[in-house]
C-alpha cells in the first residue's frame, strides 16, 4: 500500500491545482477576458470548452457529448488506475505518467459533470517575437498540461527505447 501513496498524492495534487486554477480563473476573469502574462507569448484567457482537445466534438449533439466526454472518460480512468497499480513497483516513470494522466482526466471530468464544459485559460501564442512567426496554440488548462506531460513520459519510456534498440540493431547489421 505504501508504494502507491506517492502516486495517490500526485493525482490529488494535479486535481487540486487544476480545480484551484479554474476557480481563480472564473472568479477573477470575466468570460473571454484576457490578461497578458508574458507579452507576445502567454496570456490567461477565460474560455469554455464543450469539446475535447482543440474543441474537437464541441458541435456534437448533447447526448453524444455526454457519452463521449463524461461516461467514456470514467471508464478510461479505471484503466489508467489499473496501469498505475501495475507499474508502481516496476517502472516509476510510467507510474508517474499514468498518475499525471489520471489527475488531469479527473480534473476535466469534474468540470464536465459540474458545468457541462471545461474551463480553459492558458493561451500560448507568438506575435512574431524574435525569429518566431505569428501563431496561436489551442487554449488549455492545468489538467490538459498534466495529460500531455503524462503522454510524453509514456512515449519517452516506451517508444524511445524501442527506437534506440532498432537503430542499434540496424547499425550492428550494417557494420557486421
Amino acid at each position: 500500500m505504501k508504494k502507491y501513496l506517492p502516486y495517490f498524492f500526485l493525482v490529488l495534487g494535479v486535481v487540486l491545482f487544476d480545480q484551484l486554477s479554474k476557480y481563480l480563473t472564473v472568479e477573477f476573469l470575466n468570460l473571454y477576458e484576457r490578461i497578458q502574462i508574458i507579452p507576445g507569448l502567454l496570456d490567461f484567457y477565460h474560455t469554455r470548452n464543450t469539446g475535447v482537445a482543440f474543441s474537437i466534438g464541441a458541435g456534437l449533439p448533447v447526448e453524444t457529448r455526454k457519452l463521449l466526454f463524461k461516461i467514456l472518460p470514467i471508464g478510461i480512468c479505471f484503466w489508467v488506475l489499473w496501469e498505475i497499480y501495475r507499474e508502481a513497483g516496476k517502472n516509476r516513470v510510467l507510474a508517474i505518467a499514468f498518475s499525471l494522466i489520471l489527475g488531469g482526466a479527473i480534473g476535466n471530468i469534474i468540470d464536465r459533470f459540474r458545468l457541462d464544459y471545461v474551463v480553459d485559460f492558458i493561451s500560448v501564442y507568438s506575435r512574431g517575437i524574435w525569429v518566431f512567426p505569428s501563431w496561436d496554440f489551442a487554449i488549455f488548462n492545468i489538467a490538459d498540461s498534466a495529460v500531455s506531460i503524462g503522454a510524453f513520459l509514456i512515449a519517452y519510456e516506451t517508444i524511445i527505447p524501442k527506437l534506440k534498440q532498432r537503430f542499434k540493431s540496424s547499425e550492428n547489421s550494417i557494420s557486421g
